[in-house]
């Protein structure tokens, strides 16, 4: 027995001894671990802060453009290239009560539809002067009156069962003029005509400018077009 816990003695001196306390890194190596640390808690408030940023800088716009579309009654159509022109500074915009509206110099005399056309519909005329009304099949009156430095423009709108959607082209990205044909149907003089569809409607523009016409009033005319809204119905 003696000899045994003599044993058991030397066994756990040996026990003692191993246990003793590891070696520490050197001071050379805790600092190069602060360092080393320090740069990871920086990086990691750089990329907070910067995503914090963005969000003050970009969301607001986020929002706006994908959670809110057009106020009011029917969807305004934005057009391939993302939406009708802006009305220029003193122009005036005109509504008619079929969900369409559009810009014209503020001299410029605006009158929507025309009792005395049924099919197609005229859904507006506007024009540079006081324009007379009258007319079987177009405002016939007024063509025949034009000034000389003069326009009239007027837009009628088909029912989709009265025109095959293969007549009528998309909307053009900006409209343009082409150059005027002979007599059209029931009007009596050359026109410029711009046939197109727009969400599922139909439309034809008739534009008459007189013989004397310049050059910016032809701008401004495309400019007017240019702001036309279309509204689903």
């Amino acid at each position: 027995m003696i000899d045994v816990e003599q044993r058991l003695r030397e066994l756990g001196e040996q026990v003692s001894d191993s246990a003793a306390i590891p070696n520490l890194p050197s001071p050379r190596t805790l600092k190069r671990i602060r360092v080393r640390q320090r740069a990871v808690s920086l990086a990691s408030v750089g990329a907070v802060a910067v995503i914090v940023g963005s969000f003050f800088l970009w969301g607001p716009s986020l929002h706006f453009s994908i959670g809110n579309g057009p106020a009011g009654g029917g969807t305004v159509n934005k057009g391939p290239s993302g939406g009708p022109a802006l009305a220029p500074p003193g122009w005036v915009i005109h509504h008619t009560g079929s969900g369409l509206s559009i810009a014209t110099p503020r001299h410029w005399i605006f009158r929507a539809g025309n009792v005395t056309v049924r099919r197609p519909t005229i859904s507006f005329r506007l024009g540079t002067w006081r324009f007379p009304s009258g007319g079987a099949c177009a405002p016939t009156k007024a063509l025949q009156a034009i000034p000389k430095k003069g326009m009239l423009l007027y837009m009628l709108e088909y029912s989709p069962l009265a025109k095959p959607p293969g007549s009528f082209m998309r909307r053009p990205t900006r409209f343009t003029i082409e150059p005027s044909q002979a007599s059209f149907e029931c009007i009596g003089v050359s026109v410029h005509t711009i046939s197109f569809r727009e969400h599922h409607r139909y439309f034809q523009i008739h534009i008459k400018f007189g013989p004397d016409a310049t050059g910016s009033l032809r701008r401004k005319t495309v400019e007017s077009l240019n702001t036309l809204q279309i509204a689903r119905r």
